[in-house]
């Protein structure tokens, strides 16, 4: 499973769908997981946009 942390940052979110994607492009989601490893949301790429919207 495809996920982060929900204490990591935007950067580090970025980076993991990059990584987790293949040649053809990121993953536009991933799953948001808490310490004991319980999901606790999905985190989009479009969750991303807005979040850096200027």
């Amino acid at each position: 499973m495809w996920y982060v942390q929900q204490d990591d940052d935007l950067l580090t979110t970025v980076r993991k769908m990059n990584e987790y994607g293949s040649e053809k492009g990121i993953i536009n989601q991933l799953v948001v997981i808490d310490n004991n490893h319980n999901i606790v949301g999905i985190i989009s790429d479009g969750d991303i946009i807005k979040a850096i919207k200027i």
